[in-house]
This record gives structure tokens, sequence and C-alpha cells, in this order.
């Protein structure tokens, strides 16, 4: 009988913790900067998310990075549509805008976001200018 118990105490966790809603999956939320950010780029396969305006954008910047415009509208149903278990570094300007677009993806239920420490103005590595 308590083998009985114990199995059935054991499937009702099991489908409880399977029916859990997101909020009890946690997003890594990781800050970095200067040289790491080429290097985590490289290693972790990261997407990268520009939040800039277009304007600022004309100035350079990463390789391969999605623009998405944290001040036009819409923005946050255009993150809502990205796969959440891919891994993305999240830039902006000078780190604003940014950590406001962690805090939207943690929300939604991101795996995996990395925040770039201070910006593009804090980035010394090399840009691309369209």
């Amino acid at each position: 009988m308590k083998n009985i118990k114990k199995l059935l105490q054991t499937i009702l966790v099991l489908i409880f913790v399977s029916a859990a809603p997101a909020a009890f999956s946690q997003t890594i939320h990781i800050l970095v900067g200067g040289k790491k950010v080429d290097r985590v780029i490289y290693k972790k396969k990261l997407q990268v998310l520009d939040v800039r305006t277009p304007e600022e954008i004309q100035d350079g910047h990463l390789p391969n990075a999605i623009a998405y415009d944290f001040k036009a509208p819409g923005f946050e149903s255009k993150l809502a549509a990205l796969p959440r278990d891919k891994a993305y570094l999240v830039y902006c300007r000078s780190g604003g805008r940014s950590a406001r677009t962690v805090e939207i993806m943690k929300n939604l239920g991101f795996a995996e976001v990395y925040e770039m420490k201070g910006g593009i103005l804090a980035y010394k590595g090399k840009l691309v200018k369209d």
C-alpha cells in the first residue's frame, strides 16, 4: 500500500510540474561587456537583437544583428514572435532600452538572454555600416 501511495504522489507531482506554467522556469540573464561580447556571440551562437532606432543603426551595428526598434509600435509583438528556446544578445545605445527589453523577454519566458553592458557606446569591437 505504501508503494502505491508513493507512486500516486510521484505521478501527481510529475503531472503538476509538466503542466505548470512558464512561471516555474527562469530566464538565464547574463550581463556581458567589453572583449567578452564577440567571444560569447560566437561560442553561444547567439541571435543578436539591436533595439535602437533606425537612425542610430546607421552609425553601425553588430554583424548579423536583427533590428527591432524599441520605440516602434508593435515592438513587444515582434519579441513575442521570436522562438523562446534560442539564446539572444540584446543591445542598444547605452544600456537602458536593452535592460527593459531583457525584462520583457523574461516575462515572455525566453530561456537565455544576454545583455550587452553599456550598450554599443561601451563596445569596442567591429561595427558594420550598411
